[in-house]
């Protein structure tokens, strides 16, 4: 008899009922939510074919009590073991809802609709919160009303309530008293609807003062000068270093021109500050053989209000990186209104003599040399303008960051990148292609990372991707560790059933994604914690789930990202390519870009998309190849009989002008695409409202209106 485990990284949001005698035999990896009365819910597990009915109660809105309405029992419209769909009964008032699920034998299991889900919290001091500053809460129905309440409970047990300022249902700021004790605290969120049931973990917060910074200041002024031959960088250099002798402290740039040959090492604890941007520029000579980086620091340091100008270049700010060995060691670093104008086409170059200097731009660190590389935890990049003769900026392996108000130039062959970390914030930024050679970018583990997750990007504008695949973002990460058969071992790990394969197969599998793509336990997920050999470490129990029939994939892992409220103007796609789990993407327009695109695959090893949501975005306007729409696309390949996408909302989009829904499993044999939901896009002006080609299995159709459309939904095949 299979108990019913439900899995902690995969739904945070349900709960168990009280089981009868026997427990129910099923189990649910993910529900699609937030829904409104009236719109369907779609639910992913194993062993749910024996579901008979769903009893639907909305759960009253008093976070100290556990109260409900009548229940209501709610219209099944699609039903499989691996899946159900059922519609919330319209009659209900928007909220929060609890969906008991019955059996045959009256078993039963209660799931959370429009109850949080946390995917993770940061403080203004990054992994910290300090008195008087602010929590970030991010996930899904974070805030569904204004009452919505962070309760952080101390080491002793005292409870302080805090309302949230800024809030949505993907990301909600709550203000830390100013007298709050430091210390500890576990953090619990209640969203604003339904009742005690439905507060949800937020995880830990260390509350602490602000470590105030050195109090040493030294003041330089500029030194008019009468020639090119004058130059600063000696005695800038002095002063950083005397500052970082004493512990660390401001040098203080004075108003005017410093002109700079080489490059500006900030030791730990120094900060780099002019008088103001407008005021204070530094100029760095044109050479042959620029530095890897003209700025650079590890930790500790901040650059701030001052222009940089320069031409041959590599990195222009590098920050964060060990210097012995190049790995990503660094935190507490800040980057704020700063103007960069870095172009290397600068002169009467011939084409040839061009075409030599992006070539060593290309050979510059990881594809190429950037405005801004920058690595580890509490990142801070504000109100900063940024032009590189290649890529904007480069972010690698950050821990609460963010990035916020900027405006960055992509030059010729940049884009832009975010890869590995955990929880990165990245809003109100514009995103430009400055040179018809500049392409866009995207949030990736193309750094060797063995994992990206938790990001939300949300209010920005992409704009002018004219080159290479025009990506406006992408979630490239090539590769993999291990497909095939796989057992469990004990409650937190598994056993590979052959050996591991792959281009990843000898790198450090630490945080990978474990995704079960056929045979029992289809659609459920975890995340390694360790190897040794064939056994793997992880950090939930499928030890319920798995058996022979299984076969799962392990690659890198990107998960929980919230694409919201961005604007993407004459760009590519936005899309997930290869691994995607539990992300949203909501709210967008798009005007002349590609689209939106979602595609598992093999992209050099078995990648499949899980639970992803395309909500409320607004697509309009072909762009420079003809073409745009929303794509669900499970890639089969030779020989791979598994599903490659998986649990998929398309939801409240607005598709016109020759933007069409396609849905593609691309194999009829075997099918790459199941469980896909569909339901209140509306198209006009399309020659195919929804395309549906074959290999698509378990999809529901639902209030799809279709205006000037030739065809409104072509479908083929069964």
């Amino acid at each position: 008899m299979w108990t019913a485990v439900l899995k902690r990284i995969l739904l945070p949001a349900l709960v168990t009922a009280a089981l009868p005698q026997a427990a129910f035999p099923a189990e649910i990896f993910w529900l699609s939510d937030p829904v409104k009365p009236g719109q369907s819910v779609q639910v992913n597990g194993m062993d749910l074919g024996n579901v008979e009915k769903i009893e639907v109660t909305r759960l009253n809105d008093r976070p100290g009590e556990t109260t409900g309405t009548q229940a209501q029992v709610a219209d099944m419209i699609a039903h499989s073991d691996t899946s159900i769909t059922f519609v919330l009964p319209a009659s209900m008032s928007d909220g929060s809802f609890a969906a008991k699920l019955v059996d045959r034998d009256t078993r039963s299991i209660t799931a959370l609709v429009n109850a949080a889900d946390v995917y993770w919290m940061q403080g203004d001091d990054g992994t910290e919160a300090s008195p008087g500053g602010w929590i970030r809460v991010q996930g899904r129905n974070i805030a569904r009303t204004d009452e919505a309440i962070l309760r952080l409970t101390s080491t002793g047990g005292k409870d302080t309530d805090i309302k949230a300022d800024a809030a949505n249902l993907w990301s909600a700021r709550f203000a830390v008293p100013p007298q709050l004790a430091e210390g500890s605290y576990q953090a619990q969120l209640w969203n604003g609807n339904g009742d005690a049931s439905t507060w949800k973990d937020a995880g830990r917060i260390i509350v602490a003062k602000r470590e105030a910074p050195p109090a040493a200041v030294m003041e330089l002024l500029a030194v008019p000068s009468d020639g090119p031959t004058h130059d600063d960088t000696a005695r800038l250099n002095a002063a950083l270093e005397a500052l970082g002798r004493r512990g660390g402290g401001t040098l203080l740039l004075r108003q005017g021109t410093y002109n700079l040959s080489g490059p500006l090492p900030i030791p730990d604890g120094v900060s780099l500050k002019g008088q103001s941007r407008d005021r204070v520029s530094l100029i760095w000579k044109d050479t042959d053989t620029p530095p890897p980086a003209l700025i650079s620091g590890v930790r500790n340091f901040s650059v701030e209000n001052l222009t940089i100008n320069a031409t041959r270049t590599f990195d222009v700010i590098k920050g964060g990186f060990d210097p012995a060995t190049n790995k990503p060691t660094g935190e507490n670093i800040t980057v704020r209104n700063v103007t960069m104008r870095a172009s290397a086409y600068l002169g009467h170059i011939t084409q040839e003599e061009g075409l030599e200097r992006l070539k060593a731009l290309y050979k510059q660190e990881r594809n190429g040399a950037a405005g801004l590389r920058l690595a580890g935890q509490n990142i801070l990049v504000q109100g900063c303008d940024i032009l590189s003769s290649m890529r904007s900026f480069v972010i690698e392996d950050a821990i609460s960051t963010h990035i916020l108000e900027n405006t960055f130039r992509n030059g010729r062959g940049g884009w832009y990148n975010i890869s590995g970390g955990n929880g990165v914030i990245f809003e109100n930024n514009r995103i430009i292609g400055s040179d018809l050679g500049a392409s866009g970018g995207g949030i990736t583990t193309l750094n060797g990372a063995a994992s990206t997750k938790n990001v939300l990007f949300s209010n920005n504008s992409l704009e002018m991707m004219t080159a290479w695949d025009r990506e406006a973002m992408t979630s490239d990460g090539p590769g993999g560790y291990y497909f095939g058969g796989a057992a469990a071992a004990s409650a937190n790990s598994i056993r590979l059933l052959a050996p591991p394969q792959g281009g990843r197969k000898n790198n450090d599998w630490t945080g990978a994604g474990v995704f079960v793509l056929a045979g029992r336990g289809m659609g459920a997920a975890a995340q390694v914690t360790g190897r040794k050999d064939d056994l793997v470490t992880i950090d939930d129990d499928l030890s319920q789930v798995l058996d022979a029939t299984s076969i799962v994939t392990i690659v890198p892992m990107q998960a929980n990202y919230l694409i919201i409220g961005n604007h993407f103007s004459d760009t590519g796609a936005l899309q997930v390519y290869g691994t995607g789990y539990r992300h949203v993407l909501a709210e967008n327009t798009m005007i002349r870009s590609a689209g939106i695109s979602v595609s598992g695959r093999n992209y050099h090893h078995p990648q499949p998309n899980f639970y992803l949501q395309l909500i409320d975005n607004d697509i309009r306007e072909a762009d420079i190849t003809g073409t745009t729409g929303i794509f669900i696309t499970g890639q089969q390949f030779a020989g791979n009989t598994t599903v490659l996408s998986l649990g998929t909302v398309v939801r409240n989009n607005r598709l016109s002008a020759n933007a069409t829904i396609r849905i593609n499993g691309t194999s009829q044999e075997a099918p790459g695409v199941r469980a896909v939901l569909a339901e209140g896009n509306t198209i006009d002006g399309t020659d195919i409202g929804i395309d549906v080609r074959k290999g698509v299995r378990e999809l529901t159709l639902r209030n799809n209106p279709a205006s000037n459309t030739r065809v409104a939904v072509k479908r083929p095949y069964p």
